[in-house]
């Protein structure tokens, strides 16, 4: 005789440990303080700089994660410039009647020197890289307005800065080239005086510019001013990086460069003028260099569309992978037969 379902479900329940139920789940409490601190730092990889800054602000225990030597140290600060507004008038007329909006931006960097360093305990650290976004549009700086900023602000941990600018922004004419005003220029490279390498592709830089983050950042190995346009008396020689005693690698291609008809003649059209040669004054030091696309101008005239310009020719190419005495990677337009030439002369370095 089958016992009622009630006194069923008793004897099947009664044979059941329930304790056991509850054994189980307790080691998940121990995977827990475990797993917890584990997934909470692979979500800090994925923050950026100002994020992990605010983050640490929650609680000491974040504030302990944050600073933790396993995170990546490549971080990237972000200062975003748009374009001012056309009825503007204090941009247009270079912010005389307001804070200049990049001095506003550097101004709220939280470094251990101003007064949001117990706000942001770990920001400063946590930066390696500074990125501006759309800093052509800007206005120039007036010299006074930017003097105790460059004097008092030093983003020691500042090693790679990207000043480089949209893509698709130009044409190959001189219009189309977004304009870096020397002053702005000139600010952000002396904010960073640790700087190694410098991106200022796809934009306009004058002579200023470059010869501002040759003086201002020591350490420089690496500069990309891909795309762009080098104005100066004599960029394609290299001046202006002169003292650019650390510099390794030089990125430029599709870049217009500057240059005199006698240069142009001496470097470009003279084989017997064997030491003039593009680059020539910052060559010493570099190790990679590509020049594919470059070329070379005599100068922008005020009301031309089109700039005016001459491919780097097969000779100023030869001379200067003879005179670069530390060359071991080349990139260029350079024929086979010139490359194969060259691969005889100088077989430790590597053609592209």
């Amino acid at each position: 005789m089958k016992p009622p379902p009630h006194q069923q479900h008793q004897n099947v329940a009664s044979d059941v440990p329930m304790a056991t139920t509850i054994e189980e789940h307790t080691p998940l409490q121990g995977l827990t303080e475990t797993l917890l601190p584990e997934l909470r730092r692979e979500v800090l990889q994925y923050l950026d700089a100002q994020d992990l800054a605010e983050l640490s602000c929650v609680s000491k225990q974040l504030s302990k994660e944050c600073e933790d030597d396993a995170l990546p140290q490549y971080r990237t600060a972000v200062i975003r410039c748009p374009a001012p507004a056309k009825n503007n008038m204090s941009m247009a007329m270079g912010c005389y009647h307001s804070l200049h909006p990049l001095l506003g931006a550097l101004l709220k960097i939280p470094t251990r020197q101003n007064q949001y360093a117990s706000k942001f305990p770990v920001f400063e650290e946590r930066f390696t890289r500074l990125q501006a976004q759309g800093i052509c549009h800007l206005p120039k700086i007036n010299a006074r307005e930017a003097k105790p900023v460059a004097n008092s602000l030093k983003l020691q941990q500042i090693t790679h800065m990207d000043l480089s600018s949209d893509n698709n922004s130009n044409n190959n004419n001189n219009n189309s080239y977004p304009q870096v005003a020397p002053s702005i220029g000139r600010l952000m490279t002396q904010v960073v005086p640790n700087l190694q390498e410098l991106d200022l592709s796809y934009n306009h830089v004058t002579t200023a510019v470059l010869a501002d983050a040759a003086r201002n950042c020591p350490k420089l190995e690496r500069i990309h001013l891909q795309n762009g346009l080098a104005g100066g008396v004599a960029s394609s020689t290299g001046i202006d990086w002169k003292n650019c005693h650390a510099l390794k690698e030089l990125l430029l291609d599709g870049t217009l460069l500057q240059a005199s008809k006698r240069e142009v003649t001496e470097m470009f059209q003279d084989a017997d003028n064997v030491v003039a040669c593009p680059l020539r004054y910052c060559m010493e030091n570099l190790e990679r260099v590509s020049l594919k696309g470059c070329r070379h101008y005599d100068r922008l005239p005020k009301n031309a569309v089109d700039v005016v310009s001459e491919p780097f020719t097969q000779l100023g190419l030869i001379k200067f992978v003879r005179n670069a005495p530390n060359l071991r990677w080349f990139r260029s337009d350079l024929t086979a037969d010139n490359v194969k030439m060259l691969q005889q002369e100088r077989p430790e370095v590597i053609f592209e």
